[in-house]
C-alpha cells in the first residue's frame, strides 16, 4: 500500500469500522493514518492487516497468493486508478 493517499486511507478505515465492527483497531488505524503522506512511510498489506485487523483487504503469501479485497474496496481502488469504471 505504498504511496497511498488519506482519502483511501480513509476510505478504508471508513469501511473497516462499518463492516469488522467487533475487530477493527481503531487505535492501530488511527496511528497509520497519522503516518500517511510521510516521505518515509510505506506499509504492505499483510502490515495493514495485522495493525487493524482488517477483513476488507487481504494477502495471501504463496504460489496461489496475491492481494484479494472486498467488491465494495476493490471498487474504490478501481475509481482510483479510472474514474469513468465506477460510471459505468
Amino acid at each position: 500500500m505504498k504511496n497511498l493517499n488519506k482519502s483511501n486511507i480513509n476510505f478504508l478505515g471508513e469501511w473497516e469500522a462499518a463492516n469488522s465492527v467487533k475487530n477493527f483497531n481503531k487505535v492501530g488505524f488511527d496511528l497509520i493514518k497519522y503516518r500517511t503522506g510521510d516521505s518515509n512511510f510505506s506499509m504492505s498489506i499483510s502490515e495493514w492487516v495485522k495493525q487493524t485487523q482488517a477483513i476488507g483487504i487481504v494477502s495471501e503469501k504463496g504460489k496461489y497468493g496475491g492481494v484479494y479485497a472486498h467488491k465494495e474496496v476493490a471498487i474504490q481502488f478501481t475509481t482510483w486508478f479510472n474514474a469513468a469504471f465506477y460510471v459505468l
